[in-house]
């Protein structure tokens, strides 16, 4: 069974994967590519699945994602990519290989990137998705809302991670 953990301090949704077309189709999406979740400014964010880190920090200087961490985890025949995105800059611990599990420190909220507000947005893909025509999102971005649902939320978990 795989362990999954609830990313951030509040269980609260402040936008929907696929909400507002209209305003992600200049970033040539058919909605919003994730799941924004509320965090206060600062607050730890944990890793929702175990996995490797494949890349830590900025795609490229002005991405929308800004600071960002992002992980693999295979799971039966599909590998999964999370990107946590919007991070304070330089926040994370991590370094690209390195081995975590579910729960593991990630960084702390911010507002990197194009965000209008501090929260967590949580893109989930799944390699083959887009060819496999299993999502109408470019590359290979689906749905994370049913992992998030299912993620344990356990506050304990965010005691003594501070910034």
């Amino acid at each position: 069974m795989i362990e999954l953990v609830y990313p951030t301090i509040e269980r609260r949704v402040t936008q929907a994967y696929m909400a507002r077309p209209g305003y992600y189709a200049r970033f040539g999406l058919a909605g919003n590519d994730g799941i924004d979740l509320a965090a206060p400014e600062g607050s730890p964010i944990l890793a929702v699945m175990a996995g490797s880190v494949t890349r830590v920090g900025w795609k490229v200087p002005g991405h929308p994602y800004g600071y960002a961490v992002r992980t693999e985890t295979r799971a039966g025949n599909h590998i999964y990519e999370w990107v946590y995105a919007h991070l304070i800059d330089g926040s994370s611990p991590l370094r690209v290989g390195d081995v975590i599990l579910a729960g593991a420190l990630i960084g702390y909220c911010g507002r990197t990137g194009n965000s209008q507000g501090f929260h967590l947005h949580a893109s989930l893909k799944c390699k083959g998705a887009t060819l496999e025509n299993r999502t109408r999102q470019p590359n290979d971005l689906i749905d994370p809302t049913i992992l998030i649902d299912l993620a344990v939320f356990d506050p304990n978990r965010f005691k003594g991670l501070k910034p």
